[in-house]
């Protein structure tokens, strides 16, 4: 069963890139009076070695790298763990995000499953335990009924066996 996924233009929710573009864009949007106050656009600015704000605009349209706007994500995570408003709800924002597409797997299969357990993997939920441990709790809270687990082998190995079983082997 699928849920998200589908890359950085039309999904990857919760992911650096997700997070770190939701941060640009609502910065801008902040800018102008229409968003939660916040430092990320001076923090972007400087970031991306920009002037002025309108500069994320050939950033992102002219040659978009993927990479460098997702490690934005750390500063993101910076301004969030020194209390700004706006990196706070884009962290919370993405913690939901997850937590939806764990949701609407849950909706489709739980029901079929005896034991369900959930492993949260990725490098946002282990290399950040704020975020790692919120997003938790939003799981806990969403689907008490989901048991998680620590995980025992990182997404290649997973896709190996899910490969396995798919050819029978």
């Amino acid at each position: 069963v699928r849920a998200g996924g589908w890359g950085h233009l039309l999904g990857d929710e919760g992911s650096a890139y997700w997070i770190a573009f939701q941060a640009l864009s609502r910065a801008l949007r902040s800018s102008e009076g229409r968003d939660l106050p916040t430092g990320l656009l001076e923090a972007a600015k400087a970031h991306f070695g920009l002037r002025e704000g309108s500069d994320l605009v050939p950033l992102v349209y002219e040659g978009l790298d993927k990479t460098r706007i997702a490690g934005f994500a750390r500063l993101v995570a910076a301004a969030r763990d020194s209390g700004d408003p706006l990196a706070l709800d884009v962290y919370a924002r993405a913690a939901q995000e997850l937590v939806g597409l764990v949701a609407a797997v849950d909706a489709r299969i739980g029901g079929r499953l005896g034991r369900r357990r959930l492993s949260l993997r990725g490098g946002l939920v282990e290399g950040d335990p704020r975020f790692g441990a919120e997003l938790a709790a939003l799981v806990k809270k969403r689907l008490p009924e989901v048991e998680l687990v620590a995980p025992i082998a990182d997404a290649a190995v997973g896709a190996c066996v899910l490969a396995r079983g798919l050819l029978g082997s």
